[in-house]
């Protein structure tokens, strides 16, 4: 659907009916993926194993880079609430 198409389409079903609609679209897109996918694992289970592998390596990075910005985040946090020197 074009941008201009899905407001149209809202207003001439109506705002339950539109909601129902794209809800049983994304339920079916959803359940075609996963059919597709298992599809997939009993044709060439090795494709998807490729596939795993470097997924993850892509999540390790991202993990990484939070793991990296949270211990930037930590000593400035820590310096603020270090306590003044006992005299």
């Amino acid at each position: 659907m074009r941008s201009g198409e899905l407001e149209e389409v809202q207003r001439s079903l109506g705002e339950r009916k539109f909601t129902q609609s794209v809800s049983i679209l994304a339920t079916e897109q959803a359940f075609e993926e996963a059919l597709r996918l298992q599809l997939r694992r009993l044709a060439a289970p090795e494709s998807l194993q490729a596939e795993e592998r470097e997924e993850q390596s892509n999540q390790s990075e991202v993990s990484t880079e939070e793991i990296q910005t949270e211990q930037e985040k930590e000593p400035a946090a820590e310096e603020e609430t270090e306590p003044e020197s006992e005299a």
